[in-house]
């Protein structure tokens, strides 16, 4: 899977820079914990690259509304449960994603920014 890419800070203000289409911080999927700016839909996402999918099921139901159907989507998918996964795509109102998970993960990831 994807991983997050270590950013560098603005200067003098600790806020991460932004990249290209990615605005990850400085932490990765190798610390214990998220970064505490990430949106609840980024840090579902972290925490599925991470590998933990309770935690990423936990905080994508936390919400209900189209941008977290996409995280739904996807974690489904990845679970393997195509047909959940096809619900949550019409509720995002997205096709049907049925190329590589780790190009799908990124592209949910840039969605969210």
């Amino acid at each position: 899977m994807s991983s997050f890419f270590h950013q560098p800070e603005m200067p003098h203000t600790g806020v991460p820079a932004f990249i290209g289409e990615y605005a990850y911080t400085s932490a990765s999927t190798n610390d214990d914990k998220p970064p505490r700016e990430l949106s609840t839909f980024l840090e579902a996402m972290w925490y599925q690259e991470k590998g933990d999918k309770e935690e990423a099921h936990r905080l994508a139901q936390s919400q209900n509304n189209r941008r977290v159907s996409g995280v739904r989507a996807h974690l489904h998918r990845v679970e393997g449960d195509l047909g959940n996964a096809d619900y949550w795509y019409l509720q995002a109102d997205k096709p049907v994603y049925n190329l590589n998970l780790d190009d799908e993960w990124e592209e949910v990831v840039a969605e969210l920014i």
